[in-house]
């Protein structure tokens, strides 16, 4: 998902900064020129607004571009030539709505003369407004002549509160999401292993799962995988004492993992299996839910969207043109002294639009006064954005936005793209910057990898009875792809601490315990996260009685709200009056782990 950075925009000067509704803005000379309730918070999640309108530029009229689902802001409009040659004579665009409201005035294309050329506009300041269930149109006011011409449309823009509207998905790592559940009760047979039907679709925007007897999920890109779901057994008869109930994951008809199991009594009641999982993925693999019980007759699982469903998530590295991603994020920017601050140096063969470049200050002593700075390409030239004064460097954590020219500037192949800094202030700052902006090649777009890690044990960790205790992750991470830090072989091997720098956004972690066959008590794992000075902010927790007949498998899972220094720990507990293993089986279905992702 993109990177989320909360703005407030003075309603007077339209300059953004990170306020809080009692905070001002005062300009060199001390007058106040916003801030207090004159200030709007708005999201500032960024992303793809249409995923690529095709446009003919031959006839004069309106192409709609999509229709907003909520209130949108439009930031950008970029047109990319897919097929031409040899055109020269120019066409006029402007872009407006169904209402008669014109967002960007008519403005002339020209140099249409190669293939994959791209064309890009910014509406100025803050971008202008699309509102719920209104229609974005690009019109041709003046139409190339004697030849014709199909450009691809990608729309940049955010909503003001919640996500992105359509097309639903985030840019950045995460590359698909689906959600379905069942449509009316599904029986599953005594003693049958049997796959879960989940035929309601409620998310599923590329169309990636095939319903019925043999529901499967095919992996579309390479991977991490990260399944959540289960179903609820119908009351129905008694059940037996001591029957067993199981949910399983399979992977391309083989079983993957053990997710959930319990043990019956004899009771007439609702039994839910439910669980998360993380594991590496391949293009063209295929996922599945399966689902056991051993009551003697057939019970169905019912037709309850909050209690029968699956959520697959697949993160991965992006490819193709990808507008509104988090390009780079460059941290200790000096800003106390003149000079450039090499942000981004583009990658071979690839070439990126800058929309935005936001400055974070994050810490500070004694600094003061405003700031004259620009962002360019190479050594000054090609200025993307012109200097412009920052005002009220004053107090940590504010973030100020560079954006808004009419034009456009695009950064080639192997260019650096530079922060200068014409008037210095005084004191010492520290200061992050974003830079954002899409890349118009077919090429993996940079800094859009996914930051995630998995910790395993390589061995049954011997938990004693009553005592709550933490799980030591041993040794080397199952994967760890940038940002998160444990040290298996450390002082605190329990701990996965979270990155620094993503302070109010979020992380999903997900945590599965294996216990070792035992009849007695009962079980408990959680997810404890701490701040900087272990204090406990937050937990997920999962307690349920021991199974007699098989290992007791569980998990638990949460989303969690970051700042820096947090960490997270695993606490498990048993109560079966001796000690008891977790385990950790190599090659087997069956693993203890705990696995997260950040939400960027």
């Amino acid at each position: 998902m993109a990177n989320k950075v909360p703005v407030v925009v003075d309603q007077t000067t339209g300059r953004s900064s990170k306020l809080t509704s009692s905070d001002t803005l005062t300009d060199a000379s001390g007058t106040t020129v916003g801030g207090g309730g004159t200030a709007t918070i708005e999201n500032e999640t960024r992303g793809r607004l249409t995923q690529g309108v095709s446009l003919d530029l031959s006839s004069t009229g309106n192409t709609n571009l999509f229709t907003a689902t909520q209130n949108v802001i439009v930031e950008a409009v970029v047109f990319r030539c897919t097929a031409a040659t040899g055109i020269t004579t120019p066409a006029t665009v402007e872009i407006n709505n169904n209402v008669g409201d014109v967002l960007i005035p008519a403005t002339l294309l020209t140099g249409f003369d190669a293939a994959e050329e791209t064309h890009h506009f910014i509406v100025d300041g803050r971008g202008r407004r699309v509102k719920t269930n209104e229609t974005l149109r690009a019109n041709v006011t003046v139409a190339f002549t004697g030849t014709s011409m199909t450009v691809e449309c990608f729309v940049l823009g955010y909503a003001e509160t919640g996500s992105i509207a359509s097309p639903g998905l985030p840019d950045g790592p995460i590359l698909d999401f689906v959600h379905y559940a069942l449509d009316g009760n599904q029986s599953i047979a005594h003693s049958t292993t049997t796959v879960i039907d989940f035929d309601e679709k409620i998310s599923d925007p590329n169309g990636n799962v095939t319903t019925g007897a043999s529901w499967k999920y095919t992996v579309p890109s390479s991977g991490k995988l990260l399944i959540a779901g289960g179903a609820r057994y119908d009351s129905g008869a008694a059940w037996p004492s001591n029957g067993f109930l199981g949910l399983q994951l399979f992977k391309n008809g083989s079983i993957l993992h053990f997710i959930h199991t319990l043990e019956t009594n004899a009771v007439v009641r609702p039994y839910d299996l439910y669980g998360t999982m993380s594991f590496d993925v391949v293009t063209g693999d295929e996922i599945d839910l399966r689902i056991f019980q051993n009551s003697g007759i057939a019970r169905d699982i019912v037709d309850d969207n909050a209690r029968s469903y699956v959520t697959l998530t697949l993160y991965g590295t992006p490819t193709g043109s990808v507008a509104g991603g988090l390009l780079n994020k460059v941290t200790s920017i000096d800003l106390s002294s003149t000079g450039t601050t090499d942000l981004i140096t583009v990658p071979t063969d690839q070439e990126f639009v800058i929309t935005d470049v936001l400055l974070q200050v994050t810490a500070e002593s004694g600094s003061s006064g405003s700031l004259a700075a620009g962002v360019g390409i190479a050594a000054g030239e090609d200025d993307i954005f012109d200097s412009q004064t920052i005002l009220g460097l004053d107090a940590v954590g504010k973030v100020f936005r560079f954006g808004g020219t009419s034009t456009g500037a695009t950064a080639d192949s192997t260019d650096v793209v530079k922060l200068g800094v014409d008037t210095a202030v005084s004191g010492t700052l520290t200061v992050t910057a974003y830079i954002f902006g899409f890349e118009t090649s077919q090429a993996t777009v940079a800094g859009q990898g996914i930051s995630t890690t998995k910790l395993t044990r390589s061995a049954a960790q011997t938990i004693a009875t009553s005592a709550s205790t933490n799980i030591d992750w041993q040794g080397t991470d199952a994967w760890d792809v940038g940002l998160w830090t444990h040290d298996g072989g450390g002082a605190n091997p329990d701990r996965l601490i979270a990155p620094s720098g993503f302070v109010g956004n979020y992380a999903h972690v997900a945590l599965n315990v294996e216990w070792t066959s035992n009849a007695t008590g009962r079980r408990s794992i959680a997810i404890i996260q701490f701040d900087s000075g272990d204090t406990e902010k937050d937990r997920c927790q999962h307690i349920e009685d021991a199974v007699s007949s098989a290992v007791t498998i569980m998990n638990c899972s949460d989303v969690f709200e970051l700042a820096d220094g947090d960490y997270f720990v695993a606490s498990v507990f048993q109560s079966s009056g001796g000690n008891l293993d977790i385990l950790h089986i190599a090659g087997s279905a069956r693993r203890t782990q705990m696995s997260a992702y950040l939400l960027r």
